[in-house]
């Protein structure tokens, strides 16, 4: 009897902690998500909720709850919940649960399920940035992970920017954002692509702000589209006055925000009198400020190397001068300060810039100040020109910010506060790609070549080509046979240099063994003359363009080859010249004989510019015209 007694008692206890085995009611079904959201979606964000409380100047918290249907493998990067901390906030807690494709409970989150690692490991020798990642997962697709998690904020640089949809591949049944903030205290907003406008109420002497958007269909992201972040629905949201780390600010406008970074980088510029001493020596035979400056960058490349530093106010914040002349390191901040302070010690006046780097990356909203940046480079006003330095590569050609941080507005920082610029264009003209060629064919269609290209301005990023050029020859090779488009092809020899400043410019000379290049059959010989600058890629036809066609970058290729064949072959066929052109960019394909040469010049041109969706047609034939023209052959006949 009394085991008979403690089986129903276990029983009761089992069924007490199992919600699937009392019946409860299942949460998030796969069959209750409309149809219309399962459209070109990896997932379904079913709910996505922030709180953020402003408690005052510098502390708030905020509350985040996310349940998300994982559809397919594509979608499993969504299986995991990530919530960073550092010296300024604590997390609080952070609870899961996973369900199957029915809504039945499966398990929750174990404390071993979330793994505690530095969230810049690797890149940083002074951190205190950290992340907890917790990750459920099941075998079987499709299934539902819920997250909840809180965290403790000590300083308010940031207020958050929420995005209702976070990728095109990811459809949403509700997304929320509420921020709360104490009367008399100012939150500033700004909406992009929302249905609705925020709701403000107030509520026992605070004001609250409620975004809601809800069933937002994924969608497939389109060649030569925007940047994601003008499609999204998206809210910016960010303080006038602050506080962060005891020291007060004030970003309700740019000239505020830069007050504040003074504040941060004061006496932080300052060197010893041996240093100032050396500095004024190595300087001495300068010819004009350029090369002085020139000097002291080449200097600060040959004496230091590029360490991230995340540790407490240190991600605003640069480490002193003088602690970055000591050690020869430093992040972005700290390096572009003492660059900064060497220009200084030798009589140059020059400002610290915050700049959001990266190729792809979007611009700032200049219209919103906030803290929209990740990087820090330098500005140094002449009497000749404006000097731009990149502070954190020890081979970046002097002067030249190229895709990172080039042609996009960027926040000054001067004496008397902040003051939105922009970076130097780099001009269709300046982006050359100039290769001279020639070729010797023999009757089986092999190749011997010799090549000489020039790339210029952003093209001398093409391919990585500006980081390949100080890597050892070994690895040059290697990623010179990864890059060229040609079958079973042999590198006698080859050459990487670089020349030039401001718009630099590399040098790639190739001696190339090219066998069977050309197609041979009975007394022909079947030639493509485009050796290396093939086209081959056409955009998708769309029934219709959602989306503006933009174009990037400026930039113009010239291919000159000079073809040297065999004495007893003659040209049996040359197509005519081909001329497209249009409003995208121009293309010219000549081939003429001379003297027993056959030479093909190719010109392309591309202007950087952007067009409605109602072009997309006539955008895909010109690209569809350039791919079938560098496909152009040419036949050689055996005239014996």
């Amino acid at each position: 009897m009394q085991n008979i007694k403690c089986n129903i008692f276990f029983l009761l206890l089992f069924l007490s902690t199992s919600p699937s085995l009392l019946g409860s009611e299942k949460k998030y079904p796969v069959s209750s998500i409309d149809e219309s959201l399962i459209k070109d979606a990896v997932a379904v964000v079913r709910v996505d909720e922030m709180e953020f409380e402003v408690l005052s100047l510098g502390k708030a918290k905020r509350k985040v709850r996310q349940v998300i249907t994982i559809l397919k493998k594509g979608g499993e990067r969504y299986k995991y919940v990530y919530v960073g901390y550092d010296k300024f906030s604590k997390v609080s807690y952070i609870s899961g649960n996973l369900y199957d494709a029915e809504g039945e409970f499966v398990k929750k989150l174990k404390k071993s399920d979330i793994e505690d690692r530095s969230s810049i490991s690797g890149f940083s020798i002074y951190e205190d940035n950290r992340v907890k990642i917790g990750e459920l997962s099941s075998n079987e697709y499709p299934y539902t992970v819920e997250y909840e998690y809180e965290v403790d904020l000590n300083g308010l640089l940031f207020y958050p920017s929420w995005y209702f949809q976070s990728d095109n591949e990811v459809s949403v049944e509700q997304s929320s954002l509420k921020v709360i903030v104490p009367n008399g205290q100012e939150l500033r907003y700004k909406e992009l692509n929302l249905n609705h406008e925020a709701g403000i109420s107030n509520e026992n002497g605070k004001k609250i702000f409620f975004w809601e958007e809800e069933n937002i269909q994924a969608f497939k992201k389109e060649s030569y589209g925007p940047k994601l972040q003008e499609l999204l629905p998206i809210v910016f949201t960010a303080p006038s006055k602050f506080e962060m780390d005891g020291y007060k600010g004030d970003m309700s406008s740019w000239k505020t925000l830069g007050t504040w970074q003074n504040k941060l980088n004061e006496g932080r510029d300052e060197l010893s009198d041996a240093v100032k001493l050396k500095l004024h020596e190595l300087t001495a035979d300068a010819s004009n400020e350029i090369d002085k400056i020139k000097k002291i960058y080449e200097y600060l490349q040959s004496k230091t190397r590029y360490v991230s530093i995340q540790l407490g106010i240190g991600g605003w914040q640069p480490f002193e001068a003088s602690f970055v002349d000591e050690q020869g390191y430093g992040d972005c901040k700290a390096l572009s300060n003492y660059t900064k302070a060497m220009l200084k010690a030798v009589g140059i006046n020059s400002h610290y810039v915050l700049v959001r780097a990266g190729e792809n990356a979007a611009n700032i909203d200049k219209h919103f100040p906030s803290r929209q940046f990740n990087h820090a480079i330098l500005c140094v006003p002449t009497g000749q020109d404006t000097v731009w330095l990149e502070c954190t590569s020890q081979t970046n050609p002097f002067g030249y910010l190229g895709s990172f941080t080039g042609d996009r507005d960027v926040l000054i920082v001067t004496e008397d506060g902040g003051k939105v610029v922009h970076t130097p264009i780099y001009k269709q003209e300046n982006n050359l790609q100039t290769r001279f060629a020639e070729v010797n064919l023999d009757k089986q269609g092999n190749a011997k070549a010799s090549v000489n290209t020039v790339y210029s301005g952003l093209q001398y990023e093409n391919d990585d080509l500006n980081f390949m050029l100080n890597k050892s020859a070994e690895e040059q090779k290697k990623w010179l046979y990864e890059k060229l488009d040609l079958s079973g092809i042999k590198i006698n020899k080859f050459e990487l240099k670089r020349e030039g400043d401001f718009i630099p410019a590399a040098t790639e000379y190739l001696e190339l063994d090219v066998p069977k290049y050309a197609s041979v059959s009975g007394k022909r010989i079947f030639l493509e003359p485009n050796l290396l600058n093939k086209w081959s890629y056409v955009p998708s036809k769309l029934e219709e363009r959602k989306t503006d066609i933009v174009l990037r970058k400026s930039f113009i290729d010239v291919d000159s080859i000079v073809y040297h064949v065999p004495a007893d072959y003659y040209l049996e066929y040359k197509p005519e010249v081909i001329t497209h052109k249009s409003k995208f960019g121009e293309y010219n394909a000549n081939i003429s004989i001379e003297q027993g040469k056959i030479t093909y010049v190719r010109t392309l041109k591309i202007k950087k510019n952007r067009f409605p969706a109602d072009h997309y047609n006539e955008f895909r034939n010109f690209i569809r015209q350039i791919v079938k023209s560098d496909k152009i052959k040419i036949v050689l006949k055996n005239s014996t």
